[in-house]
């Protein structure tokens, strides 16, 4: 994203997955934190600033909001994600001790939780913003890798995996919101199946 002042020379500002000590992507249900990092042109160099979420916190998606407030969403907490972090790991090797566990969507199953700030600079404080199940679903929605576009009168319409605990890599819903602030409002899920055809 672009620096707020608009200038030639604004600073572009990024905000990523990190994954700490060192540790490949295997450990990002442990070792996951969101950080800022920062570049005098869009292709970098990043120089990296501080960490905006601590363990666990993953997938961001930076965004301003048509009210001016820039956004960060993602999935986790910012809690510890079943124990500390990993710390057997070398230059991106992930250590025999690292064990995967599972990921932690949100910060309670009826929230997805959103970074708020004024600036990019920060500070960012968190949203617990609620959800809401409309009469389509029969199940617990937990959204995860929530994407988000606005509309001008500042509503929003998000997009996000596992309406379906049962079959959550398959099955993908839209939520939608009269602000960033909430409430989100489950609309529908789409449930895809796979079909395997044995061609002769």
């Amino acid at each position: 994203m672009r620096g707020e002042d608009g200038k030639a020379a604004a600073q572009y500002h990024m905000f990523l997955a990190e994954m700490l000590n060192g540790c490949g992507m295997n450990t990002w249900t442990t070792n996951s934190i969101i950080r800022h990092a920062v570049a005098d042109t869009p292709a970098g160099p990043y120089t990296p600033k501080e960490i905006i979420m601590h363990p666990f916190a993953h997938n961001p998606t930076a965004l301003q909001a048509p009210d001016g407030t820039y956004l960060i969403y993602h999935i986790g907490c910012g809690t510890p994600n079943g124990g500390s972090p990993c710390t057997d790991c070398t230059g991106g090797n992930t250590g025999k001790s690292c064990r995967g566990i599972g990921e932690m969507v949100a910060c309670t199953k009826n929230t997805t939780n959103i970074l708020h700030s004024k600036s990019l600079d920060g500070p960012w404080e968190q949203l617990n913003a609620p959800i809401v199940y409309s009469a389509t679903m029969g199940v617990p929605y937990q959204v995860d890798n929530p994407t988000v576009t606005f509309f001008k009168n500042g509503s929003l319409l998000m997009l996000g995996r596992g309406g379906d605990p049962a079959a959550e890599s398959g099955s993908d819903g839209y939520i939608t919101a009269p602000s960033w602030k909430g409430p989100y409002t489950v609309r529908v899920a789409y449930f895809i199946r796979l079909l395997l055809v044995r061609v002769p």
